[in-house]
């Protein structure tokens, strides 16, 4: 029993010393307003060997539940898919990007952040609206691509958007990457 006892309060220790140290490296979140109007958050967590980010845009339009919202989300959700089966071919059971319409998730290891978060920016802000991937998740013909893309262009802004990255990234280097994505794409205002 005293061994038992003896391993128990060693595998609590060391846990307790884990989760000291990962708070060490844990720094104060910091945040930026892009040049095109994204709002930036970054929270450094040296050692953790992987980068989350979590890009939501928040606004009146982008709150409806509507058909177009639903087929749009179901044209992203494909789009996650398919990254996720090239990203983990051999582990079904990780989902590292989850999509949906106006909100976007991932987490990948250091190497795999950037095509990652580039895969996750531009599915949101510049999705593929085909006339064959509509009629694909809605059966309504009358219902158009280009309908698609123009309630999209309304309701999903730069200027309204927050992207949070948090984990093995400095600040600097979470900058320097989510401008790159970017480009020089420019803030459009509110309608």
């Amino acid at each position: 029993m005293k061994f038992f006892t003896t391993i128990i309060s060693t595998l609590l220790i060391i846990f307790t010393i884990n989760i000291a140290v990962a708070q060490n490296n844990m720094k104060a979140p910091v945040r930026f307003k892009l040049k095109n109007g994204v709002t930036l958050i970054v929270a450094q967590n040296a050692g953790m060997g992987k980068v989350y980010a979590r890009l939501t845009v928040e606004n009146d339009a982008t709150a409806l539940n509507n058909d177009t919202a639903t087929l749009i989300t179901n044209v992203l959700a494909q789009k996650a898919i398919e990254f996720n089966k090239m990203a983990y071919p051999l582990n079904g059971e990780v989902a590292p990007m989850n999509l949906q319409f106006a909100e976007a998730n991932t987490a990948a290891r250091i190497n795999d952040f950037e095509d990652a978060l580039t895969v996750a920016i531009s599915a949101i802000f510049n999705p593929e609206f085909s006339q064959e991937a509509t009629s694909k998740f809605y059966t309504d013909k009358s219902l158009t691509a280009e309908q698609l893309k123009a309630y999209h262009k309304n309701a999903i802004k730069t200027s309204d958007t927050y992207l949070t990255i948090a984990g093995d990234i400095s600040v600097a280097d979470a900058k320097m990457l989510v401008n790159k994505i970017f480009g020089n794409w420019k803030e459009v205002a509110k309608l």
